[in-house]
């Protein structure tokens, strides 16, 4: 093989070699500015007072489907911690669980009187919550655009109204029962979805725990409530930025 055969087959090897490298490059030059990095916490909410719209319903409850509206108050002291003043009040129906099912007869709905004699039904909710929001996050939604949200952990004192519930002789005696209070409590989870920096969806699930008397198995209700709603918050600048 001469010289000059040998420099052409080298100079084509080097070739070869450098081609995939060159395709790799122009593969990420056209990804370069499409997937942009995502850092740092774009969505703040110390020193902010957040409104939320909201509505909720009750989950898995035994004698009363729970439909309530209402709306929460609260202001963070920093992107971790919020006190907030939070009500909601709405309706309620009976479950197909009140249907009373004789033995080898039709089922029918439990009349007025029995249902005078089972708690749960709830007129409305009032209190006091703390939340700590420990995780921030953000998602590559169609690798171009980033979806933000953080999760938290809610606590909180509250008043609950409820229809009081009757002894069976009274409630079979004709009497109709009027509404009753009591100190209760609450525990959750909560998560937001931020849309821009002065709105976001908010999601939570919490169990209302609060005492109702006259029943036979123990004082001690409680309720579980998924609610969702619509955030604003107020200032919508962030403070650095001022």
């Amino acid at each position: 093989m001469t010289s000059r055969a040998a420099t052409a087959l080298a100079c084509a090897v080097a070739l070869a070699a450098l081609a995939p490298r060159a395709a790799r490059a122009s593969a990420a030059d056209a990804f370069e500015n499409k997937v942009k990095p995502v850092s740092g916490q774009l969505y703040q909410k110390g020193g902010k007072l957040e409104l939320t719209a909201l509505g909720a319903l009750s989950v898995d409850d035994a004698f009363f489907s729970k439909y309530q509206g209402g709306a929460k108050l609260a202001y963070h002291f920093n992107d971790y911690f919020a006190l907030g003043l939070t009500g909601s009040a709405g309706t309620s129906s009976p479950t197909g669980s009140t249907s009373i099912c004789p033995l080898n007869k039709t089922c029918t709905s439990a009349s007025a009187a029995q249902l005078y004699q089972v708690p749960g039904d709830i007129k409305w909710i009032t209190g006091l919550e703390l939340e700590f929001s420990p995780i921030y996050g953000k998602l590559n939604v169609f690798a171009e655009k980033a979806l933000h949200f953080d999760l938290s952990l809610l606590a909180g004192a509250d008043l609950v109204s409820y229809r009081d519930v009757l002894k069976p002789a009274d409630a079979n005696s004709g009497q109709v029962p009027g509404n009753a209070t009591s100190p209760g409590g609450h525990v959750g989870l909560g998560a937001r979805v931020f849309f821009a920096r002065f709105m976001a969806l908010r999601l939570e699930i919490k169990d209302v725990i609060y005492s109702v008397p006259h029943l036979s198995s123990g004082n001690l209700q409680t309720q579980l409530m998924a609610e969702a709603g619509l955030s604003f918050f107020v200032p919508v600048v962030h403070r650095d930025d001022t």
